[in-house]
């Protein structure tokens, strides 16, 4: 079973997909842009002109860090990279991960669920004290759950152990 984790930005995906991983022993390591980092930094150095509003990167971790700032061109960059069927970069983390947190376009997540990389999405909603997303093209009624992040970390796990025996969840399948 693999499940995509998704919402706008800083919403807590991150901190979802870490607690699911914990608690159902779905293979998660990264999200979605940490694994795309490396990919981004390549096609950023190799065409630096054609950003020039984005810095000349050391590293891949310095690329990642400063994501936030530039997520428009992460976002063209990314899709570049997953080719005309939308999901380069889904094939590959499905081969280590379960759990693909933070697919941003619907697009991408249709392809996902297209080619059956994964069977179930997860919208993590942090809506009452964190900003929308405009590069996020997913709403919460594209996913099959939503999960309130809007209270405390301890409503969150609460919300989350409440949702895990709905998933069914087999790792590595």
């Amino acid at each position: 079973m693999a499940i995509i984790v998704t919402g706008f930005g800083r919403h807590g995906k991150d901190v979802v997909s870490e607690y699911l991983a914990l608690k159902t022993g779905l293979r998660f390591h990264k999200s979605t842009s940490l694994f795309a980092a490396d990919v981004v930094w390549e096609m950023l150095k190799n065409d630096p002109s054609g950003y020039p509003d984005v810095p000349s990167y050391t590293t891949s971790a310095d690329c990642f860090a400063d994501r936030a700032q530039h997520r428009p061109v992460w976002a063209e960059l990314i899709a570049e990279y997953n080719g005309p069927d939308y999901v380069g970069l889904y094939r590959e983390m499905v081969k280590t991960h379960d759990i693909l947190c933070g697919i941003r376009r619907i697009g991408e997540m249709r392809a996902v669920q297209k080619y059956q990389l994964a069977d179930l999405a997860i919208w993590v909603d942090a809506s009452s004290r964190m900003p929308d997303d405009p590069t996020c093209t997913i709403t919460s009624s594209d996913c099959d759950f939503v999960i309130d992040n809007n209270g405390s970390l301890e409503d969150l796990y609460s919300a989350l152990d409440n949702l895990i025996p709905r998933l069914q969840c087999t790792p590595g399948k």
